[in-house]
């Protein structure tokens, strides 16, 4: 096994732990205060490079969700949003505060 095999491997496994982070959180986004949601951000979406694989596994998570709510349908909208904004460059933290306090209020509101 090469170095190369085991560094795509500790990502591999970095990318699973940030995803089950985030299934955790946003499975259960209608019941977390806003404030625990905030502090999430550095343990989700502190890897820039992988913010649209973590936006798209989200969606998948609101997908889900909004087969009991559609809320979820809403925050599916702020997510894609959000993504457009990235791709055009926009500030990331800006539009991960955005999208956080967003998603918060259209669930919970």
């Amino acid at each position: 096994m090469g170095i190369g095999s085991i560094k795509n491997a500790l990502m591999a496994h970095e990318k699973e732990d940030i995803f089950n982070e985030a299934k955790k959180i946003f499975s259960k986004v209608d019941k977390i205060d806003l404030i625990d949601l905030l502090n999430i951000k550095e343990d989700v979406f502190k890897n820039k490079d992988d913010v649209l694989e973590i936006l798209n596994y989200i969606n998948v998570i609101l997908l889900n969700k909004s087969k009991d709510n559609i809320k979820y349908i809403e925050g599916i909208k702020i997510i894609e949003e959000t993504k457009d904004r990235l791709k055009k460059n926009s500030n990331y933290d800006m539009s991960i505060d955005y999208l956080l306090l967003k998603l918060w209020e259209e669930i919970n509101g």
